[in-house]
């Protein structure tokens, strides 16, 4: 291949025009652009430009190339391309969570000066980072010792800049990693962190935990005759009635080991679980109550259950490297209230509990450390550890010398990592229960770090964005918040949206947020506690501010390029009256709480669920749990030979290749290949989602060898189904869904009742919920094939609506459908080629209300179309 005139672009992209920018030029990106490349992939060699025969770097090739014709002097320089020993090709993945490197490849960095990630290399002695502006300029080198995550100390300049490194020490010397380009922009905020040590010095007064000192005497008011009023009393009658109840726990057992004792194993966890929660809770709330109102019942309530979490060793049963959920609802909850009744307890009481604490803080540190949490640990816990560590930290400073520590560890990682499961469009990869979990926690502590410690996290770009993401993925009436874990507990994440919405419109000044809150409490009753579990009545704790109108879109569609979900809804505003359309296609794999879902897709309409994965998380790796609900065939997804994609695997992943939306219209392709592993050479799923509401989801399935594709659809209700007609219904109690399969051959629909492993927990099948969605449809084709697609329209309803009419179009030359709907013909040809990749283009016309014809994918021309690029995201 000829690389004089690519190096001669690649050089005037670079800015490189002088033999001076050369010398001071270490290496270049070398863009190679379909077609020199996969028809598909935009490859980047690395190469070292050479002056003369300065080097001792034997190059693997060696080509000749004048420099750019407009360069002030002409020049003659050497192209190094570098050889995978020169390059650490091993720590090259798909996968973020194996290929941790951060800042991404040509993203904007939050902060400035800019953190860094990278793995590390075994025997490493230290680490050479090497900080490049890409037009020319001088390189920052910089000598790096420990951990392998670490923040410049020295703000850049705006522009791009090239990073690399290298292991020094350990025997690979001459190995420089793969250059990443950063861009330090507009988008970018100034903020250099403190030491642990110049935080401290900070921190002072009582209370300083998300109520500070001077804010007190003004907040008491608010409470007790102004705009908290109402809900202030909400929060006394609930303390009221727990201290009524007066629960307390005392230390709880060492589990079994589970794999002889599953069930009781089980049940100690969760009650372990449950009960330090419920303990932590009541002492938070008490130590409020007491803060605001002085009613001593209160304080001395909260002593107690400090005093009783005091006494537990904290090596002993509910040590984290035994049985962590206890240990965080000390460290969690514990440190709030200690803050609170701070004045209350006695000096002897404060030493005992801030010892305790102390001690469980140095153990948080001690599971980071283990882990290499930030760098290389995907250890979940520790994402919501981080947080209680902060927490714990503020309370403490002052009082601990071992706060130092914790905040030098803390603080960095939130620069250059937080976090682990998403990136800067405010995605959160495990699913949206985890993310009402763990992000609301973490905004726990940045909200009170920058109130007492003014350290202003909020301006990294995922916190203001993870309003977005939960505008589109949390509707108020949500039955179930795909994906992952806990995707069946729909009413808890939606109220936890609540405060996390109310929370950030106002720390943002967002009115969607507030509105999207205010839609919230009104399908909640209008009553919402939000001190609850794991939670401070965090939105109540900030204060309200003045918000520019910015009302709610009536439709949207998003796509969350981060984390790989696609999300479109028919109707904000009115969530009775949405349909919302959601897909998964992640390069964050199976692993953790995300299950073997590429390409799965979930329906709710009307306020009802529709399409739905089935299977329930009672309890974490149990037989049902893993044998189903982690499993692709629980999805509404495709299995080969009754095989599905690999679970618990990071590198298990999908990617969205395509996406358009606009006014008619919503597209989107999901590949998902690379989940199967070898099983599999093509997997990719491309929908169509018209007016919001109509959905056309169409298959493209080329198996390794010979294989009977299975498509799978579950539901909560039971399905009927005409086989002839190769069509589906489901219908709910005030909406459902037609389901018709388009294609020429014959198929095999069948339908089936319950699960290979039953929940965990329940002693009768009576007794398992409807959201386990029991209810199962399987498409397979008569025979193995070599290569298929499929074309499916699925047409959400209200119950009072006559079914739209679809007629089927497939001849097996072309797949499809046409659809008379809402003073609409709607037409989608899909392409069936004979060689190659099954599916060609992609033909939609919309003839009446709103026509429109698009041109999807490689097709022919015809005037007036809107031609699509099947695999490019195009986002406004």
């Amino acid at each position: 291949m000829d690389f004089s005139a690519l190096i001669d672009f690649s050089l005037l992209q670079a800015g490189i025009r002088t033999a001076k920018q050369i010398a001071a030029t270490r290496f270049v990106n070398l863009f190679i652009a379909p077609p020199l490349a996969h028809p598909h992939v935009h490859t980047y060699l690395n190469f070292r430009l050479i002056i003369g025969s300065e080097t001792k770097v034997k190059p693997a090739s060696n080509f000749r190339a004048t420099a750019c014709r407009d360069m002030c002097e002409p020049l003659s320089c050497r192209l190094d391309i570098l050889t995978p020993r020169d390059l650490m090709k091993e720590h090259r993945s798909n996968s973020p969570l194996v290929d941790t490197r951060r800042p991404l490849d040509g993203t904007h960095v939050d902060f400035n000066p800019p953190g860094f990630v990278w793995r590390p290399v075994e025997g490493a002695e230290h680490y050479e980072i090497i900080i490049a502006p890409l037009g020319g300029g001088i390189d920052r080198v910089y000598r790096v010792e420990g951990r392998c995550l670490w923040v410049c100390p020295d703000p850049l300049e705006r522009g791009t800049y090239v990073w690399r490194w290298r292991a020094l020490g350990g025997g690979q010397d001459d190995i420089w990693s793969e250059p990443f380009t950063f861009q330090v922009s507009d988008q970018t905020a100034e903020m250099r962190i403190p030491t642990g040590k110049d935080l401290v010095g900070r921190l002072s007064g009582r209370p300083r935990h998300l109520i500070t000192e001077k804010r007190l005497d003004s907040f008491r008011k608010d409470c007790h005759s102004g705009s908290r009023k109402a809900e202030w009393e909400a929060l006394k009658t609930e303390a009221a009635s727990r201290l009524g109840l007066d629960f307390t726990m005392t230390e709880p057992p060492f589990l079994p080991n589970r794999s002889k004792e599953h069930d009781a194993w089980g049940q100690i966890f969760k009650e372990a679980m449950s009960g330090s929660r419920q303990m932590g809770q009541d002492a938070q709330l008490f130590a409020l109550v007491y803060l605001i109102d002085q009613d001593e019942r209160f304080g001395r309530a909260a002593t107690d259950r400090l005093l009783e979490f005091a006494r537990w060793d904290v090596d002993g049963s509910t040590s984290t490297f035994h049985n962590n959920e206890p240990h965080m609802s000390v460290i969690n909850l514990g440190p709030r209230a200690y803050d609170w009744i701070y004045e209350f307890m006695t000096v002897e009481e404060r030493g005992l509990v801030r010892e305790a604490l102390r001690l469980r803080g140095n153990q948080t540190l001690e599971r980071f450390r283990r882990f290499n949490y930030g760098v290389t640990g995907t250890d979940n816990h520790s994402g919501r550890l981080l947080g209680f560590l902060g927490e714990a930290g503020i309370v403490l400073a002052g009082e601990c010398e071992d706060v130092e520590a914790w905040f030098d560890f803390i603080l960095p990682t939130t620069v250059a990592m937080y976090p682990w499961w998403g990136g800067r469009e405010g995605g959160w990869a495990q699913g949206v229960s985890y993310s009402s979990t763990y992000c609301y926690l973490y905004y726990h502590f940045i909200f009170a770090l920058r109130e007492i410690g003014n350290v202003d996290f909020y301006k990294k770009a995922w916190f203001r964005n993870h309003g977005e993401w939960r505008l589109m993925c949390v509707p108020p009436n949500a039955y179930l918040v795909p994906f992952g874990d806990g995707r069946t507990a729909g009413r808890n994440s939606v109220i936890s949206s609540w405060g996390i919405q109310r929370h950030l419109g106002r720390i943002y000044g967002d009115k969607r947020f507030l509105h999207h809150a205010d839609q919230i409490l009104e399908a909640a009753g209008g009553s919402i506690i939000e001190s609850r579990g794991l939670f401070a009545p965090l939105s109540f704790l900030t204060d309200e501010v003045k918000a520019p109108e910015a009302p709610l879109p009536k439709s949207a569609a998003s796509l969350f390029e981060d984390v790989g979900w696609l999300a479109t809804r028919a109707d904000l505003l009115d969530p009775d009256d949405d349909v919302r359309f959601m897909m998964r296609s992640s390069t964050y794999g199976s692993e953790s709480h995300s299950h073997a879902d590429q390409n799965s897709f979930v329906i709710e309409a009307y306020g009802e669920p529709l399409a739905v994965p089935s299977g329930l998380y009672n309890l974490y790796s149990s037989p049902h749990h893993h044998g189903w609900t982690r499993q692709t065939k629980a999805h509404n997804a495709v299995t080969f030979d009754g095989a599905g994609q690999i679970a618990r695997d990071a590198e298990a992943v999908g990617r969205f290749t395509g996406f358009y939306t606009d006014d008619r219209l919503t597209y989107a392709r999901g590949d998902a290949s690379l989940a199967y592993g070898s099983r599999v050479s093509r997997s990719t799923r491309s929908v169509i989602v018209v007016g919001g509401r109509l959905i056309f989801v169409i298959d493209e399935m080329v198996p390794s060898s010979e294989a009977m594709w299975t498509w799978h659809l579950h539901s909560i209700k039971p399905m009927k189904v005409f086989a002839e007609l190769k069509t589906v219904r489901l219908v709910y109690d005030r909406a459902a869904l037609d389901v018709v399969l388009c294609h020429e051959n014959e198929l095999t629909l069948r339908t089936f009742e319950g699960w290979q492993y039953p929940p965990f927990g329940f002693e009768s099948e009576s007794e398992i919920p409807e959201e386990a969605a029991r209810y199962h449809l399987d498409v397979t084709s008569i025979m193995p094939v070599r290569r298929d697609v499929l074309v499916t329209v699925l047409a959400p309803r209200r119950i009072d609506q006559d079914p739209v009419p679809i007629e089927s179009l497939s001849d097996g030359v072309v797949r499809g459908a046409r659809v008379e709907w809402d003073e609409r013909a709607v037409t989608v040809r899909a392409s069936i080629n004979p060689e190659g990749h099954p599916l060609g283009g992609i033909e939609v016309e919309i003839e009446g209300k709103d026509n429109g014809y698009y041109r999807i994918g490689p097709s022919g021309r015809r005037e007036g179309a809107i031609q699509v690029d099947a695999e490019a995201i195009a986002k406004t």
